[in-house]
């Protein structure tokens, strides 16, 4: 390659990372003319295709490419990734493994094949390859929430918890994470510790509407009826439409000895959701004069 087609492609390649597609296409497409063959400008070119949304122009482009360079890692990477968003997943899996066979470490290509092996159930397969991901980048807290689920799926709760756990103490003010905690500990019946995490996310985002929830509901269950009001009145303010919501809020307040709140709160949770079964029930068993039951 003449050095001025490499400034050519160099200066093509800083046009793409920089967003400017229409350059950096006429760039790459300019270096083809030149050199047909290049598997770099193909490589650019079908990157710029696909950013462009002209996804079957970009993989045909990119098997292209791949026929006279097989062993190239970027290629097959990109090529997998689209097959992968495509959904032709025994596409993308293959490409994967062809990234692995040139660099057994290439992280993406472990994250993605593993969670290519999890959306198919292949849960053991899915295991190796992202507990391989986590290995290398141990301080990657998307890596590790993946490798959570993996674990939770297998049965192995301890870790799936240990997981979750080292994810939020590499990104501890990730709130998903925290909350992705507070969820598993709560399904494991973890109450108090499912609490004390839903609590955890609100001081980082005051505003999260699904932990202030959670903790209302956590409340109403052990029977502290007025912290429970306090909560589910904040998550009502959050999300007017949430029918769940204005539903237990009401439950609280009828075991408050509101009943006049309690029927405006069942009555707006079926504003919000025409036909919400628990808000119907509940609705007519205030109607009834029945003792307040279970949301």
């Amino acid at each position: 390659m003449t050095q001025d087609l490499r400034a050519l492609l160099d200066e093509a390649e800083a046009c793409l990372e920089r967003g400017d597609l229409a350059a950096a296409r006429r760039g790459f497409v300019g270096v083809l003319v030149r050199e047909p063959g290049s598997v770099r400008g193909q490589h650019g070119l079908g990157l710029c295709l696909e950013a462009e949304g002209r996804d079957d122009e970009a993989l045909a482009i990119y098997d292209e490419a791949l026929g006279a360079a097989p062993d190239d890692p970027g290629l097959a990477f990109s090529a997998g990734s689209l097959c992968h968003r495509l959904g032709l997943l025994d596409d993308a899996e293959a490409r994967y493994r062809a990234v692995l066979r040139v660099v057994p470490d290439h992280v993406l290509a472990l994250a993605n094949l593993g969670v290519l092996h999890l959306v198919r159930g292949r849960l053991a397969e899915a295991h190796v390859a992202l507990a391989e991901a986590v290995r290398l980048v141990p301080g990657n807290a998307a890596l590790r929430m993946n490798l959570a689920t993996v674990l939770e799926r297998l049965g192995d709760d301890a870790g799936a918890r240990a997981c979750l756990e080292a994810a939020i103490a590499a990104a501890p003010d990730a709130v998903e994470l925290r909350y992705r905690l507070a969820l598993f500990l709560l399904g494991r019946g973890h109450v108090a510790e499912a609490r004390t995490v839903f609590l955890s996310v609100l001081e980082i985002d005051p505003r999260c509407f699904e932990a202030h929830y959670r903790v209302g509901q956590i409340d109403l269950a052990r029977g502290e009826v007025e912290a429970a009001v306090e909560r589910l009145e904040v998550a009502r303010e959050l999300r007017p439409e949430s029918a769940a919501a204005e539903n237990d809020l009401g439950v609280a307040r009828w075991r408050l000895g509101d009943a006049a709140g309690a029927r405006r709160c069942f009555e707006r949770a079926l504003t919000a959701r025409p036909g919400y079964a628990p808000a119907r029930a509940n609705l007519d068993a205030l109607a009834a004069g029945v003792r307040p039951g279970p949301r």
